[in-house]
């Protein structure tokens, strides 16, 4: 697997968006992340703008699972069940 990113060179292609992301510091990072890979400043391949969309699909839902985590975490601290 770490040959593969390597060779695809996924790891420079995050590296580029994240770059992005703390450079512009947009309100909504996701959707920062989101029109820049449906109008990227550079010319990708068919797989490397594959690659983006799923690494974007990914940031996308795991900020999703790190909003529920919280949400879980605030819901039980102020229950009145919890210790």
């Amino acid at each position: 697997m770490e040959t593969y990113l390597e060779e695809e060179h996924v790891y420079d292609i995050f590296q580029e968006m994240m770059t992005a992301v703390v450079k512009e510091m947009p309100k909504d990072p996701i959707q920062y992340l989101i029109d820049k890979m449906e109008n990227p400043d550079r010319k990708y391949s068919k797989f490397q703008a594959k690659t983006i969309k799923l690494q974007v699909t990914l940031l996308v839902y795991w900020s999703i699972i790190q909003n529920l985590a919280f949400l879980l975490e605030n819901q039980f601290i102020n229950s009145s069940w919890y210790i």
